[in-house]
């Protein structure tokens, strides 16, 4: 290995993470691999770049800064045995550095804060995560509190800043606030929002409760014009003659924005923040949009789930809907989650929409994975909602009702629900 290139690597490692974990973890392995080879590295696996970068970092608690942190803190993520004392140790450090910071801010008689929080972007997002994913066990509610007390105000910086980069030109919104910027934006929020909401649930210290209102409505505000941005570009594109316009669609341009904000009102709908003027925005969006342009087919799938009568405070209308299943009908759902298949049966069911292409691909999906099926619960619930819609696909009730059969574990009244699925089902097709 040349010799400073794992000197770079270490550098750079915290913002690759923060990409990786802004793209979803499938992406792990082939973009270490690509960053190390750009650098020279010939290391087999991600498991050798950890460990090269573990051995590379100060071995002094004092001599650690905040990326060393957020590395060794996504380290421990994919740990098998986690070391919980260096987990709060490490946290304990991160805390005593932006108090350095603060303080030192002040004694420079400074009276707002710093112009740039001593976490970065890219730190604060693989450290919130990392926090996110340990367990309550690792970290008491005095320990979770001083991390939020760190990572809160920087999150809230970042947010504002978000937001004076929209203000700031007219420029098209790519370049105003680009998809990957808000990308993190967005992770830091559900990550570091749910670990304030775990301590609002635990407690009633009313200062968690105010940190929770304060990142919400900072984040609903940018999620709200970066919605509205989206819808005015789109139209006023489609404003455009045919001549105009350019290939590839435009929705591509605005797919990531939409795939970003999804999970993100999710999380506002969790954490009871009103969400009525986002999502009114995000319909708005697709109001203008051509669905069947959208790639990812998970984006459709919850965004079809929110269309969920307890979800949503308005009529976004049928057709709206029947569109949505005109594109998830068409697609390979065989990579999606069990919930999410599970969810498109219960809004259809919801929503009395007898859909027999999306329900079909559904149970296609399903038939695809006998031996990862829903818990029992969810398989009597599935039987319920087919028979409710009026939905027949002998191949798939075999198989749920040879899964209840073998789990041997429903109560009467689930296999009452059971026989009965299958009464209507024989009936349906004599």
């Amino acid at each position: 290995m040349p010799p400073n290139s794992l000197a770079e690597c270490t550098a750079a490692s915290y913002k690759l993470i923060a990409n990786l974990l802004v793209r979803g973890r499938k992406t792990l392995a082939v973009c270490v691999s690509l960053r190390l080879s750009a650098i020279g590295f010939q290391g087999s696996n991600t498991t050798t770049f950890l460990q090269d970068l573990e051995r590379s970092l100060p071995n002094h608690y004092w001599d650690l800064k905040p990326d060393h942190i957020s590395v060794l803190l996504f380290a421990a993520t994919r740990s098998s045995s986690r070391a919980v004392p260096t987990i709060r140790s490490l946290c304990s450090r991160l805390s005593t550095i932006c108090d350095t910071s603060g303080k030192d801010a002040f004694d420079r008689e400074i009276a707002a804060a710093p112009s740039l929080p001593p976490l970065d972007l890219e730190n604060l997002v693989v450290v919130a995560s990392c926090i996110n994913r340990f367990s309550r066990r690792e970290f008491d509610d005095v320990q979770l509190r001083a991390i939020v007390k760190t990572l809160q105000p920087a999150l809230i910086h970042w947010i504002e800043d978000g937001n004076k980069c929209i203000s700031a030109t007219t420029e098209p919104l790519q370049k105003r606030l680009p998809p990957e910027h808000y990308a993190k934006l967005c992770t830091g929020f559900i990550c570091l929002g749910r670990i304030v909401h775990r301590l609002t649930s635990s407690e009633s210290n009313k200062e968690n409760g105010a940190y929770l209102q304060q990142l919400c409505e900072s984040h609903a505000h940018l999620l709200e014009r970066v919605l509205h941005s989206c819808s005015d570009e789109v139209a006023a594109y489609k404003a455009q003659s045919p001549a105009q316009m350019r290939d590839p669609p435009v929705e591509e341009a605005y797919e990531p924005y939409i795939g970003f904000s999804l999970p993100v009102i999710e999380e506002l709908m969790a954490f009871g923040y009103p969400t009525a003027a986002v999502t009114a925005a995000y319909w708005k969006v697709f109001g203008a949009i051509d669905v069947r342009c959208i790639s990812n087919v998970e984006t459709l799938v919850r965004t079809f789930g929110m269309l969920d009568p307890t979800k949503v405070a308005f009529d976004v209308g049928n057709s709206t809907a029947k569109k949505l299943l005109d594109v998830i009908a068409t697609r390979d759902l065989s990579d999606l989650g069990n919930e999410q298949l599970y969810r498109i049966v219960v809004t259809c069911s919801e929503l009395e929409l007898q859909h027999q292409a999306a329900l079909d691909a559904v149970g296609d999906a399903f038939l695809q994975r006998s031996h990862q099926l829903p818990d029992m619960t969810r398989v009597v619930d599935l039987l319920q909602r087919f028979r409710t819609l009026s939905y027949h696909n002998a191949a798939l009730l075999e198989m749920l009702v040879r899964h209840v059969h073998n789990k041997g574990t429903a109560t009467p009244s689930q296999i009452l629900s059971v026989v009965e699925s299958c009464v209507s089902f024989i009936k349906a097709d004599v």
